[in-house]
């Protein structure tokens, strides 16, 4: 069986991250609820990931050990999360990971000091893939969430776009519902032309995030 073993804080901040995307209601839950964690002994790679439809969350976590098998692990978000958020953190706290079976249910084990705990695992067949982008064309933006959060605001709620977006031209952040409106400086630089993206999916997981 596959085994992993990390820092308290490092994995308990991925999944803290990742958790903020996982839905939690509606249909995206119906199809991708849900955190997955995938390990791969041979390339000593562990990525957690989480997705709404909407936005899709990756992120590499580095391990003190990984042995066994390459291997996903789809676990419930909110009962993982709070479960990690609850560890004691600090210098040589550890956190281990390792999938067994009774025969009939696999189930991963989690274990931190004297914390013991175990969840069910969810079928990881039907759930959402997607492609890792190459980050070489990005550019920095300084408080990119905390701008969002000024102006996201006074954008419609609902299902009405381009209203429920915030627009994006390069220079300034914008908000409107038709009654009111929202604007405030963000510089991107190398903005090809002016975007409009749906207002609820990015403020909460960028504000307070710094350059993004």
């Amino acid at each position: 069986m596959t085994r992993a073993v990390f820092e308290t804080a490092t994995l308990a901040d991925a999944i803290k991250k990742v958790d903020r995307v996982a839905p939690t209601k509606g249909s995206a839950f119906d199809k991708a609820a849900g955190i997955v964690i995938s390990v791969d002994p041979e390339a000593g790679l562990v990525v957690v990931k989480a997705t709404n439809l909407s936005i899709f969350s990756m992120e590499w976590v580095t391990a003190l050990e990984v042995e066994g098998d390459a291997i996903s692990w789809r676990v419930p978000s909110k009962l993982f999360a709070t479960v990690l958020a609850g560890l004691p953190i600090g210098t040589g706290k550890n956190v281990t990971l390792e999938e067994k079976s009774d025969g009939r249910n696999r189930m991963l084990h989690l274990t931190a000091g004297r914390t013991r705990a175990k969840f069910n695992l969810m079928q990881v067949d039907y759930y959402p893939e997607w492609e890792v982008f190459s980050p070489d064309g990005l550019v920095e933006v300084d408080d990119f969430g905390g701008r969002i959060g000024l102006v996201e605001w006074a954008a419609a709620k609902g299902d009405e776009p381009p209203l429920n977006g915030l627009h994006l031209d390069g220079e300034i952040v914008l908000a409107c519902d038709r009654y009111r409106l929202a604007t405030s400086p963000l510089i991107i630089p190398g903005l090809a032309e002016p975007i409009t993206v749906p207002s609820g999916i990015l403020g909460s997981i960028l504000k307070q995030t710094g350059e993004i």
